[in-house]
């Protein structure tokens, strides 16, 4: 029908329009419903839901004289037309002549141009729908004759400019005009400007007024400008059922009484800025069906601040500033079908109250500090399609349970403190889309029962663990998948040659591992990076011919160098002059053995020495403590893995460079660029150095730390999280 519409071009949009002009017409003409109706029908299309309208010589029964009986057309039980809902279907229509209209729906009609100012002469109307149009200009001022109007929606339209306040009287007042009957009010994605009342423009604040609407029961303020804080007044509307404040720009606290009269909802306030407690109201609001907080820097206690909810069914919390424990309270919230608590500070367990949720359907509560064991219990989530329990504590080993989520699409237990082996029974999750298992301590070998995961398509990533064996055939059954990560791990033997079959294939990561024999043909092969099959034992073939013709280049860069420059000093990190064993043993005899006359700092679970090469070259070298107690030491390895997964990722002018690391029974290390002034620390505890550090210098400072910040947050797949920044990992260089 759209494709139709549009086939009349201007002269259909012309047309179109003017049936909203006509609703406007002050003077009352004589034309019947009927015969205004038809004179309509003569500019329309041919649609089968006018087919019903005939002309009375054509039909000599009673409704002939009569639209009621007609397709979109409702009458009340004097014979008038109350009701006109021909929504894909606009031209002529006299609306003068339908004096007793109560409901008018003309969404998505392509309709532009402002409002009539007049619209207001359908002083009977309760329901009007322009949403999904192009309409421009102001919400007019007749709208003020809708006094028994209870919905209004110019959602997703154009409509800009200021709206006058007399359109939303205080009711306290008994106004005899304005939309003081107005339940559902409907704005969302447009571009008003104007006060909804007083001085509430839409790319501001929202009006300390706004609680004087009190019969109103769905407020929609989302993808706005809005900014500042939300009244508290907002309290005051006990009628409130649904409210959204979504995606602006609101700080501050929200009203703690949001849920005052016990009939909210529908409560999204995500992606602001808001600040302080989750509201107190919402602890005993059993209406709640539906809650979105995410992205917000929201505290308080999960275990503390939440209630039981027989009817929610979604709940977001994610990245926010809660503590506390997940309580068993989640799992009497038997409707709950997503819980998504990511990127907060949650300590001890998962209940297994919310393992028996056997409606769940996401379970995301990655990025905190759960610990413990995954319970077994967790194959009770039969609905799961979305499990994340990704950087977090967890210990133990993978549960064989997960194999029993017979619906999961997307599996993600990356960077915890797993071990042991990948259980053979996670082959059976034969609807998973993408299973990340990187950044563990899991052993033994890949088991041949993944090669059963056909639906595999967007990521399969074993990396950064201590996997061996050789790489299972089968993984070429997966010819959709298109990321395949294999890195840092103890796999040996030859790249089967059944890789060429993934054909979807557009990343793949075998490096540093104990790989040999000839690299596969195939277009992965082709396209690949050095670096993704460097530090193998010994692959050759193309990539062989890679790497002698990158060292070609970097020597003849070289020689060119030390023409220009005779003191040029060798480099142990470069291509052409590394050694890792050499380096390794260098490194030690450097530091004998680590002395601690060497020592330049400490942390929790590392030590920073400096080395002096052969060469001259100075180098920082991190080592992660052996001397620690066990959980100590499973942390410190945890953080070194963590280390090293994202500064080898990272090329950025303000981030300090990594050389590289070593991990071996004896020593655990990492290889950094030396920055010769220390830290910013060291500087500022100087009294002379501190001197130095002027105002323009510090303003340096501040923005190379935001721009590597920046960097790490939105440059980086996937994004990553500094939690240690003080003066003390702020690096100085020399020209400062």
């Amino acid at each position: 029908m759209a494709n139709q519409f549009r086939n009349f071009g201007a002269i259909a949009v012309s047309a179109a329009w003017m049936l909203l002009i006509a609703l406007c017409k002050i003077i009352a003409g004589t034309t019947t419903e009927t015969e205004a109706l038809l004179r309509w029908k003569q500019s329309l299309p041919h649609q089968s839901i006018l087919q019903s309208w005939v002309t009375p010589a054509a039909n000599n029964s009673s409704n002939a004289q009569s639209p009621c009986g007609w397709g979109g057309i409702i009458c009340d039980t004097a014979g008038n037309v109350i009701e006109i809902n021909l929504a894909y279907t606009l031209d002529n229509l006299d609306f003068s002549s339908f004096p007793n209209l109560l409901r008018l729906d003309l969404k998505e009609n392509q309709l532009e141009g402002s409002i009539p100012q007049n619209i207001g002469i359908l002083s009977k109307l309760q329901y009007l729908d322009l949403s999904t149009n192009s309409l421009n200009g102001i919400l007019p001022l007749s709208l003020a004759n809708l006094t028994q109007g209870f919905e209004l929606d110019v959602s997703r339209n154009n409509v800009i400019g200021e709206s006058d306040p007399r359109l939303f009287p205080d009711r306290t007042d008994q106004p005899k005009t304005g939309l003081i009957s107005m339940k559902n009010f409907h704005i969302q994605n447009t571009k008003i400007g104007g006060r909804i009342p007083k001085e509430n423009h839409l790319s501001g604040p929202i009006p300390f007024d706004i609680g004087r609407l009190s019969k109103l029961t769905d407020m929609r303020l989302f993808t706005y400008n809005l900014s500042g804080s939300v009244p508290q007044g907002i309290g005051n509307l006990s009628t409130l059922t649904t409210l959204h404040l979504a995606e602006n720009n609101f700080t501050r606290q929200l009203p703690p009484q949001v849920c005052r009269g016990s009939k909210l909802v529908n409560f999204s306030a995500a992606h602001n800025s808001f600040t302080g407690p989750i509201p107190v109201s919402l602890r005993n609001c059993q209406s709640l069906y539906r809650v979105r907080l995410e992205y917000n820097q929201l505290t308080g206690y999960v275990d503390q601040d939440f209630g039981i909810y027989r009817n929610l069914t979604y709940m977001d919390l994610s990245y926010n500033k809660l503590q506390g424990q997940l309580t068993p309270n989640w799992g009497a919230c038997q409707n709950l079908t997503a819980l998504r608590i990511g990127g907060n500070m949650i300590i001890g367990r998962i209940p297994d109250e919310i393992l028996q949720l056997k409606q769940l359907e996401i379970l995301d509560l990655s990025s905190n500090q759960l610990s413990g064991e995954i319970s077994t219990e967790i194959g009770n989530l039969s609905s799961l399609f979305i499990l994340r329990l990704n950087d977090n504590k967890f210990s133990g080993k993978i549960p064989a349970g997960i194999g029993l989520l017979s619906n999961l699409q997307s599996l993600d237990i990356s960077m915890n403190m797993l071990s042991g082996p990948i259980p053979y029974q996670m082959g059976k999750l034969s609807k998973l889309l993408s299973l990340n298992l990187s950044q563990n301590f899991l052993n033994g070998t890949i088991p041949d029962k993944i090669g059963n995961l056909f639906a595999l398509q967007i990521l399969l990533d074993l990396s950064y663990n201590s996997l061996s064996g050789e790489i299972p055939t089968q993984l070429g059954k997966f010819t959709n998948l298109m990321s395949l990560n294999l890195s840092h791990n103890y796999l040996s033997g030859s790249i089967p040659s059944s890789l060429c079959n993934m054909l979807s294939m557009s990343s793949i990561n075998l490096s540093y591992n104990q790989l040999e024999g000839p690299l596969p043909k195939g277009k992965i092969f082709n396209s690949s990076q050095l670096e993704d099959f460097s530090n193998n034992k010994g692959l050759c073939g193309k990539i062989q011919v890679r790497i002698l013709a990158y060292l070609s280049k970097r020597k003849a860069r070289y020689n060119s160098k030390k023409e220009e420059s005779p003191t040029n000093r060798e480099d142990p990190f470069s291509v052409m002059y590394f050694n890792g064993k050499n380096l390794y043993e260098e490194i030690l005899e450097a530091t004998k053995n680590f002395d601690d006359m060497y020592c330049i700092g400490e942390g929790s679970s590392t030590k920073v020495y400096k080395a002096e090469m052969s060469g001259g070259q100075v180098i920082p070298v991190k080592r992660l403590w052996s001397q620690v107690d066990d959980i100590g030491f499973a942390e410190g390895a945890k953080t070194f893995k963590n280390e090293i997964a994202a500064l080898t990722e990272m090329r950025h002018r303000n981030i300090v460079k990594l050389h590289g690391f070593c991990s071996t029974g004896m020593h655990v290390f990492l290889v950094y660029k030396f920055m010769e002034r220390g830290s910013l620390a060291d500087m500022l505890r100087n009294d002379k150095e501190a001197m130095e550090l002027d105002w323009p210098k510090r303003v340096e400072i501040v923005q190379g730390v935001a721009r590597a910040l920046s960097y790490m947050h939105h440059d980086c797949v996937p994004p990553i999280l500094h939690r240690d920044i003080s003066s003390k990992n702020v690096l100085m260089c020399a020209d400062l």
